[in-house]
């Protein structure tokens, strides 16, 4: 389609526009909650992107959704949110990712705005930041790992800052359709996308409508000829805890059957505060959560992801606070294990700092090019990789822990 580039011979590498984001006029670091995460990236996305498209290598054939002798057991894929072109619109360095991939990731979920990648409803993509987005793309395939494209926008457009239209509201079918016929024609056959998330935390839409629009982009797409795996979160901010209430049943009808359906998970208030520790409610419901998730996909033999997961780090709640929040997150990480689930933690990124970060820049007041620290969530993530077919292969997806005291004697 007209205003789209592809990326599939050798580039040169693209030279990007170094910004300075996170920081106060002394230099020192400010911590964001997500909102405001949301607020910088819908500033970043009108900025101006210097970026060519990178060269590809030669990668590993794409995963299959199925494992091989695993009793019909899908594999899972485990890695990070890259969220450094969402709020800076500028390219995380290449650095990180071969750094992410050194530590065991495979999978980069990588969030923009919708108003970034297509200014206009119905319009052509905007050329300069489709240019960083395949650059983006490279970088991680380069690494050995895979991308996830997320339209990072709660079905508004441009972004959920300074929404004009919503999904229903002034979006109609066509133009949530164009989008991704347009992204399609860029990535459908580039064996560095792993799956395409065709909408972050669709918030304040009815469900009817909801599951309305996100079956017509499936089918759009398969009546495109793309086969790529599609992640279809749930409305109501894509909730674990309320699922059910929004989704009652699965509504997706994919000729091929390549989606799975995705849900996002905090606990307690970690997504708006550095909480210093999990109460025991929090510690409940968190677990109770993800159960509730698990039970619905398995009571219908469907599939799942989680796209979001977090929770505080040493550095910006203490060792004591940050031990139990491990506990709590090697619990949860256990269950999405024998339930399958491939998982993105949120998140990462080299342009700012924040205490949901499990790799940052950040070190000793400094921000220094590239994710070169691990803070104390990555003990936990990096514990539980990726899996073809480890011992639980083929476990059903409802057999999990039922209580957060069997997991609370381990530590850390």
């Amino acid at each position: 389609m007209a205003g789209t580039v592809s990326d599939n011979g050798p580039r040169r590498r693209p030279r990007c526009e170094r910004r300075s984001h996170g920081h106060n006029a002394d230099g020192a670091q400010v911590a964001m909650t997500r909102r405001q995460l949301l607020v910088g990236a819908a500033f970043g996305a009108v900025a101006t992107v210097l970026c060519g498209a990178c060269g590809e290598e030669r990668l590993p054939a794409p995963h299959p959704l199925t494992v091989p002798g695993g009793g019909g057991a899908h594999a899972y894929l485990r890695g990070i949110n890259s969220y450094t072109l969402n709020y800076a619109s500028r390219c995380e360095p290449g650095a990180s990712y071969r750094y992410l991939a050194a530590r065991g990731h495979r999978i980069i979920r990588l969030p923009f705005q919708w108003g970034s990648v297509q200014r206009s409803l119905g319009g052509p993509l905007d050329e300069p930041f489709l240019r960083l987005l395949t650059a983006e793309v490279a970088a991680i395939g380069r690494a050995g790992m895979r991308a996830i494209i997320d339209v990072h926008s709660g079905g508004r457009h441009p972004d959920v800052v300074k929404a004009t239209s919503t999904l229903g509201d002034g979006i109609s079918q066509e133009e949530f359709d164009d989008l991704w016929l347009r992204l399609s024609d860029v990535f459908r056959d580039d064996r560095r996308v792993y799956a395409y998330d065709l909408m972050n935390e669709p918030y304040e839409i009815a469900d009817d409508v909801w599951q309305s629009y996100s079956q017509g982009v499936v089918q759009a797409l398969r009546a495109h000829g793309d086969r790529t795996l599609l992640w279809i979160e749930g409305n109501d901010y894509a909730s674990a805890g309320a699922w059910r209430e929004h989704q009652p049943k699965p509504w997706i009808d994919d000729p091929i059957d390549r989606h799975v359906y995705s849900a996002h998970a905090y606990p307690g208030m970690t997504s708006e505060e550095p909480q210093r520790e999990p109460t025991a409610a929090d510690q409940d419901e968190f677990l109770h959560d993800l159960r509730h998730f698990v039970d619905w996909l398995s009571e219908f033999d469907r599939r799942g992801s989680i796209g979001e997961v977090g929770w505080p780090s040493a550095r910006r709640v203490g060792a004591a606070g940050a031990a139990e929040w491990n506990r709590l997150g090697d619990a949860w990480y256990e269950m999405a294990d024998e339930a399958r689930l491939d998982v993105t933690y949120f998140g990462a990124s080299s342009a700012y700092d924040n205490w949901l970060w499990a790799y940052n820049a950040a070190r000793n007041g400094l921000h220094l090019p590239g994710l070169h620290q691990a803070e104390s969530q990555a003990k936990v993530i990096e514990a539980h990789p990726s899996s073809w077919c480890a011992p639980r292969c083929g476990a059903p997806a409802g057999a999990v822990k039922a209580s957060w005291g069997a997991t609370r004697s381990r530590g850390a």
